[in-house]
């Protein structure tokens, strides 16, 4: 015989109609309020992280401007800079942690990636430079490299760039 599937007592779904509505309401009355504008539930914690994250790089910024000397403030602004697609402010900011803390390959490879976005791909010759000094302090990080080539292949060398990109590992494809 097939089992049988206990039924709810009819009061049950009696006081579950009316308590759901009840308490949806008194949620309403206690956080809601009808002249908030709608906003979907996706767009709410971007906001809230972006507002954080403003209000903070807003606090370095006024630090850094009353302590200009503070190269570790430079270093930790750079970067933040950067994955916000400031990319003047993250080249300046680089630039100013290498002047008082000193070459490090992260530094030298994040100036010269600021410097080459905020020129449109171009690599200028500061950023060559920086990639260059970025390759002979961390000779197994390909990104220099790959920018250094990137250089020599913008500057018309075509040869020097896919002997540099190949060293750099980076595979090429001759057409």
């Amino acid at each position: 015989p097939p089992a049988r599937v206990a039924a709810r007592p009819p009061r049950f779904a009696a006081a579950l109609i009316i308590a759901m509505p009840l308490a949806a309401l008194a949620f309403y009355l206690a956080l809601g309020s009808p002249e908030y504008p709608d906003q979907p539930l996706a767009a709410r914690p971007d906001a809230v992280a972006n507002q954080e994250i403003d209000a903070l790089v807003a606090k370095v910024e006024t630090h850094l401007a009353q302590a200009p000397d503070d190269g570790k403030g430079w270093d930790v602004i750079a970067p933040i800079y950067a994955k916000l697609g400031r990319d003047a402010d993250a080249a300046r900011a680089y630039d100013n942690a290498l002047r008082l803390l000193g070459s490090t390959a992260e530094r030298e490879n994040g100036f010269g990636e600021a410097t080459v976005r905020l020129n449109s791909g171009t690599v200028t010759p500061d950023a060559r430079a920086a990639f260059e000094r970025a390759a002979a302090l961390a000779p197994n990080d390909p990104r220099p490299r790959f920018y250094v080539a990137l250089a020599l292949g913008q500057e018309g060398h075509k040869d020097k760039a896919i002997a540099a990109l190949e060293r750099a590992g980076q595979p090429v494809v001759r057409i």
